[in-house]
């Protein structure tokens, strides 16, 4: 089997992470299941800092991000290696997270591509409506100012030719916010 790195690509409440577990859910169903990884930049953030924490328990949102913005350095060590660790362990990886902008895609890529994965765009689309929606009633929503600014950098989305497929899943309402 041919490693491979699947890179979620939409807008906070896109259905991006649902994707992401169902096909965890797929590949582990074969009958001799990958290594399956499932790697995200806020996962690794409250890791950090809860190790950061004399209690070890996950804190708060505002906490996790105090405690990477004291130590940003220590952090970005930290968790390249982290990355590095779970692409080296892995037949599939799963970057879970918006990567809208091609700086946050490009060290991804870079590492895929010295480690032989192949790479898939999986672009999670679905109507503003709906994702407004989701957002409402999320635990801990991001401020609407960023998910307006995901949302207008996610209709001028390019991947380019930095992937061996794209796959664009329309998860949910009408109208999707990209034409094809």
């Amino acid at each position: 089997m041919q490693k491979t790195m699947y890179m979620m690509i939409g807008v906070s409440g896109s259905g991006k992470t649902r994707w992401a577990a169902n096909k965890t859910k797929e590949l582990r169903a074969q009958p001799n299941p990958p290594r399956i990884c499932y790697h995200s930049y806020a996962k690794c953030r409250r890791y950090f800092a809860s190790r950061e924490t004399t209690s070890g328990s996950i804190p708060s949102i505002d906490k996790v991000i105090a405690i990477v913005s004291k130590d940003r350095d220590k952090f970005l060590e930290f968790y390249e290696k982290r990355k590095r660790k779970d692409f080296s362990n892995a037949d599939v990886i799963i970057v879970d997270g918006t990567n809208l902008i091609s700086e946050h895609r490009d060290p991804y890529i870079k590492l895929a591509d010295e480690l032989g994965f192949k790479k898939i765009a999986v672009i999670v689309d679905a109507d503003v409506e709906t994702i407004l929606a989701r957002h409402q009633n999320r635990v801990n929503p991001i401020p609407d100012a960023l998910l307006r600014k995901q949302i207008e950098e996610f209709k001028v989305l390019d991947v380019g030719l930095t992937f061996d497929v794209v796959i664009h899943h329309f998860s949910s309402g009408v109208e999707p916010m990209r034409k094809l």
